[in-house]
């Protein structure tokens, strides 16, 4: 038989490979090329992509140090050649060295990238059965003590000539095998000395083996065990079976052998020997036959080695059937070896690397066991540090040996964990949805709790006890620093399971036995309870102060690095005695099986209860998409929370009216009295299709403590806009979506009279200079001085704004999702789960829901409403540049529903803060038409336009909003002027709908002002004075006195300009510049007033005349040899800034006296605007199509030169102005 070699290359991962394509980087896969051998991973999308995947590469002959191992990282084509991104080449002889080896990726040209690949890499001879290490320490660290049990094991190692049974001698070695040394050998490390010498690892010892080896498992958390063993029987073809038990032969469960232990077989099944602390409580008896067995028990196995065991069957050579017998707990149980002399401690296995057992097989190519020495310190010796086993450099890198530490005092405990409930978890099935459950693992201890299915916010209430913990040391040691414990999550498949998450925490530690006494239940102590009384001997008094009290909290769930849920849970470990035993713990059963029990999160640490109602507002779905190729029509909810559940009616056709027709969903329920604990509400969004089926589309689960108010404070609803009359002017609007012309449409109003000294841009700019606390200008000062209304700037969003609350007081939006969710942060198909949105208001009460509560609220109509949207865009400021020359050419687009607005043709040329100046009016139909988009593009001639950036406002939201944020109020009711009144509805109006909204008593006018919540205002009440502005252009005092109410409430929208971040979805995260904007919402019902003209100013011809008339006292320059004199030709040369054009006089040639007289005019014609002082200058630079707008101040520049002819001029000064 030849040897083989194998070598195992696992590709775990790569980082920052080349982007190839645009919308998912790359279909990354990876080559591995050895010897001849060329194997390849499977395809992974993404540019960082993991594969963890492993490679197997059998070699005839051990490589050389020099053999190459060449890795290559391609991008997957379907159709064409795979596309080359890099490559990576190791030695074999670098490898040998370490077991993982990140490496650089190089291109074509051998030249490193910024891309890495991660591999790990097991070699394996037949010879040795050498494996690379998995620690490549110089060092192995010992904890430090008087004496040691355990310092070295060497293990004599024997390997059979054949199969026959003869062994041959093999050298000393280490556990692994991998180490060959003699066990006389080993160096101590200084400080240290042998005690005893070698001696073979058998004896009495605490460890947990299976029958067959004469050493009995106890199983945890029972008093009682069942044995298990099977009788086999074999017989000829077509024979008869054997009659006498005799001739049977007695194996484990395992199916391995139990006829070595004695030399009569007869005897197998009555010489097992008890341990110590256990007697038998039952006979051997034959198991119950069940539908897999005859009527005796047999179960049969026919001729095929691969067939299972049935019932019957005629062609059967072997059968078998289980006994049982039952033993029981009457002491302390200690584990302990009952195998005499036919068991020496050799543990048998294929080949060195492979599992090794107890029990002999003729299979089996391996033996070995272990020897034991202790080592002790040295007479006189001190020892600051721990003891290190220093390995000699020319050895191979040894396995640090296992310690045994003799201990003083074994003291039990007892584990408690109270698992709860968790939340957010992550979704493991494709419905969105999981099925978890928990595996508790505590030292070596582990236990598993029951699955709840379909759920992301399992309730458990269950208790794991772990009541037979075994530790060494101080209870006060164990108390400072108690052990870990990890908790893992998983979803329970049909095949398999997922994984969720981890949790890692530490106990209470409770060894004062009042404290114990402070969390006794009172309870009677019945069979379902758990009550083990131990006795501790030796354990020392210990006085601690005050244990902190046992309470449920939220710990967060990790997977993969990433946040993936909450578990409410709580951990005790109680140092048991018979004095003061731990509480009493409750059971509860299964719905379906009685049989399965657990115990419950016991009273005092579990959450208090009380009756709390929640009432939903069901308002509709929004963004639905597609559900197995079919479109989401007819939804309806199902809330869940706390076991109560409840649904609304579907909805008929979402395509003509997205919005529930019910009512307010009223839950009365029992939650935790501690909003900390309340389990989540979760909302399930199904579809109701044709034959009954019913769907799941998307679901989500909303923390009630953290996403919904208090009924208390519970914010006013809105009323319909289009119950409310028109008490403005009538006038006929224009329809459709258009870009208006302000100016035309201004002065088709008679009785609208313009101040041409302010326009809407002096009130923009006196908000911008004085948020950039820059100078005021002269236009900006008068209009202060005459008390014009003010403008408020947002440098974010305005449903940013905090006092607004995302403009969610009347419905909230929840996204749904379904699916599995995703591992890496940005893989793309998270935002496939997407499912749609629902939208909704939730709302909390302590107490039972009475008629009075909720049924008399105001809620706003769920009707179609038609609506004009009228949307204000100021400028941008910091777009992306696109073009070759750094600019871009910024344009807008508009949409919202099926309406498209697009403004191509009047792009802004070469700039990155372009002033847009526009006023863009829709038509759109609440609440189909509910997201408004805004799109910023850059305007190309040879190729498709760019996409600089977009943003989304959510129009419905606006439009219902108690805050009223459809269009802002001003400081002052102006019908005239700069600041003329822009809104439907006048200032008494809008007063009467807030008082309505919020139960106040309606405004009532008398004949000096106004009565509001029993108080009455005039217009020189002193409460309003710090509202109301004064100024030639206020309306009727009655107006003014109910607008400086309503701000002096502080609650409504303001007349404002917002700052909206563009972004693009390719660069999530990633501002692309932003946009300064406003919307003003009306129902088309309505006569619309006249729009704010914001249109940009634009530039007046001027014209500067500069007279030159003489210069004096200017240097000279030249020298006359003729006179033997100084002179100068002098000349004046002026320009504008800006400008390209510059002009010059004449020459007044061999000035000597320092002076010059020209007598000469400049002209300079230039755009002006006045109200910035700023000249405009359009210029075309070198290769660009369009002109670039340049504002600036005007200076002008006069220069004095001397005028040569053969040399360059001479400068002599200049004047700027």
């Amino acid at each position: 038989m030849s040897e083989a070699y194998r070598l195992d290359v696992t590709v775990v991962s790569a980082s920052s490979l080349p982007w190839v394509e645009r919308d998912r980087g790359c279909d990354a896969m990876v080559k591995v090329k050895l010897e001849g051998q060329s194997k390849e991973t499977k395809v992974v999308v993404g540019v960082n992509p993991v594969w963890n995947e492993t490679l197997h590469f059998d070699l005839k002959k051990k490589p050389s140090n020099s053999s190459l191992i060449i890795i290559k990282v391609y991008d997957h084509e379907q159709i064409m050649k795979n596309k080359f991104l890099g490559s990576a080449e190791l030695s074999f002889g670098s490898i040998l060295s370490s077991d993982s080896v990140t490496c650089k990726i190089k291109d074509k040209n051998k030249e490193e990238l910024k891309s890495t690949i991660k591999l790990y890499f097991k070699y394996i001879s037949p010879s040795d059965e050498e494996t690379l290490p998995t620690s490549m320490s110089r060092e192995a660290p010992v904890l430090s003590s008087d004496t040691l049990e355990e310092s070295e094991r060497n293990e004599e190692r024997h390997t059979p000539v054949s199969h026959l049974g003869i062994w041959s001698k093999n050298p000393w070695s280490d556990s692994t095998g991998k180490v060959k040394e003699d066990r006389d050998g080993f160096k101590l490390p200084p400080g240290w000395e042998w005690e005893d010498e070698w001696d073979r690892f058998i004896g009495d010892w605490e460890v947990m083996t299976s029958i067959d080896t004469g050493e009995y498992q106890t199983q945890r958390g029972s008093r009682k065990y069942e044995e298990k063993i099977y009788e086999y029987q074999s017989r000829m073809p077509f024979s008869n079976w054997p009659s006498d038990e005799n001739e049977s032969e007695w194996k484990n469960e395992e199916g391995h052998s139990l006829s070595y232990y004695t030399e009569d077989s007869r005897q197998v099944r009555d010489t097992l020997e008890l341990p110590d602390g256990w007697e038998w409580d039952s006979e051997w008896s034959i198991a119950p036959p069940h539908r897999g067995t005859d009527k005796d028990g047999w179960e049969y196995k026919g001729l095929l080695l691969a067939s299972g065991w049935a019932p019957r069957s005629r062609k059967s050579i072997t059968r078998r059937r289980l006994w049982n017998r039952t033993r029981i707990q009457t002491g302390d149980a200690f584990i302990k070896t009952s195998t005499g002399d036919k068991y020496k401690g050799w543990e048998y296995a294929h080949i060195s690397s492979s599992t090794y057992h107890q029990e002999h097989s003729p299979l089996f190519g391996k033996r070995r066991r272990r020897y034991l020495r202790k080592i002790k310190t040295k007479t006189q010796a001190k020892l600051s540090n721990p003891p290190r086993f220093i390995f000699p450099e020319h050895q191979q890198v040894q396995v640090p040996p296992r310690l045994y530490f003799p201990m003083k005092g074994l003291f039990k405990y007892e584990l408690r964990v109270y698992l709860y409930q968790a939340r957010d978890l992550y979704a493991g099935n494709s419905t969105g949805l999981s099925d978890p459950y928990c595996i508790v693992s505590f030292e070596h201890y582990s236990q598993t709790t029951r699955e709840i299915n379909q759920t992301l916010t399992p309730l458990w209430d269950h208790t794991c006890v772990f009541d037979d913990i075994k530790m060494f040391g101080s209870p006060s040691d164990v108390k400072g620093s108690p052990p870990k414990i990890m908790i893992e999550i998983f979803d329970k498949d049909n095949v398999g399971k997922d994984y969720l998450g981890y949790v890692e925490c530490y106990p209470i530690v409770r060894i004062n036995e009042n404290q114990q006494q402070r969390r006794q239940v009172s309870l009677e102590e019945t069979e379902e309870v758990l009550h083990v009384p131990f006795s501790l001997e030796g354990a020392e008094p210990v006085d601690e102060p005050k244990d902190p009290v046992t309470s449920l909290s939220w710990y967060q769930v990790t997977r993969y690095g990433r946040y993936a849920g909450q578990l409410l849970a709580a951990f005790e470990l109680f140092l048991v005695d018979s004095v003061c035993p731990p509480p009493i713990l409750e059971r509860d059963y299964g719905e379906t099986d009685k049989k399965k029990w657990w115990y419950t999160v016991p009273h005092g640490i579990r959450p208090e209860y009380e009756t709390k109602t929640i009432k939903i507002l069901c308002w509709g779905v929004r963004n639905l998409k597609k559900y197995r190729l079919g479109s989401v029509t007819s939804p309806f909810i199902k809330v869940e929370c706390g076991g109560v559940t409840k649904k609304t009616n579907h909805i008929i056709d979402t395509r003509r009216n997205p919005n529930f027709t019910d009512g307010p969903i009223i839950m009365e329920l029992k939650l935790p009295v501690n909003p900390l604990y309340c389990p989540p509400l979760n909302i399930y969004l199904y579809d109701k299709r044709a034959f009954g089926q019913k769907p799941l589309i998307g679901t989500y689960s909303v923390q009630i403590t953290e996403d919904s108010p208090t009924e208390t404070d519970r914010p006013s609803l809105r009323h319909n806009p289009l119950e409310t009359a028109n008490t403005l002017r009538q006038r006929k609007t224009k329809q459709g979506q258009v870009a208006i012309d302000m100016e035309t449409f201004l002065d088709e109003d008679p009785d609208y009279i313009k101040d041409s000294r302010f326009d809407w841009w002096t009130k923009y700019r006196l908000a911008v200079l004085k948020a950039t606390g820059s100078k005021l200008q002269d236009s900006e000062i008068e209009y202060v001085n005459e008390n014009h209304d003010r403008l408020k700037l947002f440098h974010h969003e305005l449903e940013k704004e905090p006092r607004f609350h995302n403009f969610s007081d009347v419905v909230k939006s929840y996204p749904l999702y379904r699916g599995k969710g995703s591992i890496a942060f940005d893989d793309p198909s998270e935002n496939t789960r997407f499912a749609g949105t629902f939208k909704g208001h939730i709302t909390v009460k302590r107490g039972k829901h009475t008629a009075n509560e909720f049924d008399h609220k105001y809620i706003p109509t769920k009707d179609l409403c038609p609506v004009v949207i009228r949307v204000y865009v100021v400028e941008g400021i910091g777009l992306l540049p696109l073009d070759p020359n750094g600019k871009s050419d910024p344009y807008l687009r508009l949409s919202i529903g099926k309406c498209v607005m697009d403004d191509a043709d009047n792009f802004v040329p070469n700039s990155l803060n372009p002033v847009f100046g526009k006023m863009f009016e829709l038509s759109a139909t609440l609440p189909l038409d509910h997201t408004l988009k805004i799109q910023v593009l850059d305007h190309d001639y040879g190729s498709r336009d760019d996409f600089i950036g977009q943003t989304e406002i959510d129009i419905e939201n606006r439009f219902i909003s108690r805050y009223r944020a459809s269009c802002g109020i001003p400081e002052t009711f102006s019908k005239n002027g700069p600041n003329h009144w822009r809104d439907t509805d006048l200032p008494t109006d809008i007063l009467d709908w807030y008082c309505k909204v919020n139960g106040l008593k309606e405004p009532v006018r008398t004949a000096n002002g106004l009565i509001y919540n029993y108080d009455e205002y005039t217009i020189n009440h002193t409460d309003l004075k710090p509202y109301m502005r004064q100024h030639k252009y206020v309306g009727s005092p009655i107006q003014q006195i109910a607008l400086a109410l309503l701000r002096r409430e502080n609650v409504l929208v303001h007349e404002h300009v917002e700052t909206r971040t563009l972004e693009n979805p390719n660069q999530p995260g990633i501002s692309q510049g932003s946009l300064r904007m406003w919307v003003d919402i009306f129902p088309k019902s309505y006569n619309l007033p006249p729009p704010v003209d914001i249109s940009p100013r634009k530039p007046e011809d001027y014209e500067l005349r500069v007279i030159v008339y003489d210069v004096k006292d200017v240097k000279l320059a030249d020298y006359n040899p003729v006179t033997d004199e100084e002179m100068s030709d002098i000349y004046v040369k002026g320009w504008l800034r800006g400008q390209e054009e510059t002009q010059k006089t004449d020459v007044h040639y061999r000035s000597f006296d320092r002076e010059g007289n020209f007598n000469y005019r400049f002209v300079f014609p230039f755009q002006y605007l006045p109200a910035e002082k700023r000249i405009v200058v359009s210029k075309r630079k070198f290769f660009d199509v369009n002109k670039t707008e340049i504002r600036a101040l005007p200076y002008l520049t006069i220069q004095v030169w001397d005028n040569d002819k053969f040399k360059f001029d001479d400068h002599l000064g200049k004047s700027c102005t």
